[in-house]
């Protein structure tokens, strides 16, 4: 049963269902209360524990019934369920032998001639395993895996069988049947499996490829994927950070105060208290460059911020391309896509003033930001060759708890052509490179690690 679950949970992974080990072992803990003989109970239990949204389920519905395709499959595979018998051997003996009579056989040569399709779907179920189908990973494996489980079928010995008893006269033409049939439902079987994997490790694939992908190099098809892979590491990284506080929660032994609240137990410190340094969980405030040149970063940023909620307690957020704007209010009531489309409509147009943004902004954010504030900062710090306000810079770093610049460009490009980006590291706290959605990861997690 375990093998089956880990290859449903690569298969879900696969088919972009955010599966982790916790809940891969959550399931494995119900289904051994529940067990699988019952294919609806089983899909039940499955989606209780490894699907996390309404939006995922109809997927997760379409990958168990491809896994589970054919009625009583759950039943072979949840192991220890496949027929035994005192004569479940291949076939009969070698062919031509005394005793082969019609109807006569081994195991597998009898279940096909009764048509047992529960003993020859658990038969199937252990040959493939034992082929290791589950270690395919491209569709041109087929060929080659199909013919493993043949051998470990030992459908040549039935072949024997069939030629034995035609040379002796005997029927032979029903078992010949179901043995055709039988091959066919193998190919197929096999050819399914093979195809789930080779999908997987395809989607897989993908995904690493896009999260070392420039942002800026984004093709159009793939900018869907990228805002889920956005989304699944928000909740990824909300979820790590959250056990992280609550580890942090109870603070260090007050033995002084410990000792004293235990005289009223006769000295015996049976509740003991805790002391810890109060920590202001930071504001967070973003402004974000929309202008042609970042902006594709910036459609992965914003969304981004906005989807820890739950871990950052404000974000207010600004755009600019020539001039600052709030656009808190419009990520607060719409959905991200069409909350950034919308940012991008109104305020992506224009060419990019650095000077002026941050003298505005610095105005701005006078009594917004103070000694709790983040200040996060994403642009290329291209500045047209204009003022480039390194004082309204200054004066934010100095009202800021902290101020983090994300620039998307090489640092080799940084302080060529119109660069002002080696005048503001100086300023900032922090300067991360932010080009690929792995720096974007790495840039988010040292975010939280001061914010929270």
């Amino acid at each position: 049963m375990e093998r089956r679950l880990a290859e449903f949970v690569q298969l879900l992974r696969g088919a972009r269902i955010d599966v982790g080990p916790a809940q891969a072992v959550d399931a494995a803990r119900a289904l051994t209360l529940t067990g699988m003989a019952d294919r609806e109970r089983a899909r039940a239990v499955l989606a209780a524990t490894l699907v996390k949204t309404a939006d995922e389920r109809p997927a997760f519905d379409a990958c168990f019934d491809r896994f589970f395709r054919v009625a009583g499959q759950v039943d072979a595979e949840a192991g220890g369920t496949e027929t035994t018998d005192e004569t479940d051997e291949p076939v009969d003996a070698a062919p031509g032998a005394a005793g082969v009579t019609p109807g006569s056989g081994g195991g597998l040569a009898r279940e096909l001639e009764t048509g047992d399709t529960a003993a020859l779907e658990a038969r199937l179920a252990t040959a493939m395993a034992e082929a290791r189908v589950d270690e395919a990973r491209h569709w041109t494996q087929t060929g080659v895996y199909t013919q493993r489980v043949r051998q470990a079928l030992d459908l040549a010995a039935v072949d024997d069988l069939i030629r034995a008893r035609r040379e002796a006269g005997e029927p032979a033409e029903q078992l010949a049947r179901a043995r055709a049939g039988f091959d066919a439902r193998l190919r197929e079987r096999v050819e399914q499996r093979v195809r789930m994997q080779a999908e997987a490790q395809a989607w897989s694939f993908r995904d690493r490829v896009l999260r070392q992908t420039p942002l800026s190099a984004l093709d159009r098809r793939d900018q869907a994927r990228m805002r889920e892979l956005v989304r699944r590491l928000a909740r990824r990284l909300a979820a790590r950070h959250g056990r992280r506080r609550r580890r942090r929660k109870r603070g260090r032994l007050d033995a002084g105060a410990t000792m004293r609240a235990s005289l009223r137990w006769g000295g015996v410190p049976f509740r003991p208290v805790w002391k810890g340094r109060r920590r202001d969980r930071a504001r967070v405030v973003v402004l974000c460059d929309v202008s042609q040149s970042v902006r594709a970063q910036a459609t992965v940023l914003l969304p981004f911020v906005h989807a820890l909620q739950d871990v950052l307690p404000e974000v207010r957020s600004f755009v600019f391309a020539s001039d600052p704007a709030e656009v808190t209010t419009l990520f607060r009531h719409d959905p991200p896509e069409r909350a950034m489309a919308e940012a991008l409509a109104r305020y992506g147009n224009g060419s990019t003033d650095y000077g002026g943004t941050l003298t505005q902004f610095d105005l701005l954010t006078r009594d917004l930001i103070q000694r709790q504030t983040t200040v996060v900062i994403l642009g290329d710090g291209r500045n047209n060759y204009g003022d480039p306000a390194l004082a309204a810079l200054s004066r934010i770093a100095d009202r800021c708890r902290e101020l983090i610049w994300l620039n998307p460009e090489a640092e080799g490009s940084w302080g060529t052509g119109d660069s002002e980006m080696p005048a503001y590291a100086r300023r900032c706290h922090q300067v991360l490179r932010c080009r690929t959605l792995r720096d974007l990861e790495w840039a988010v997690m040292q975010l939280l690690r001061r914010a929270g």
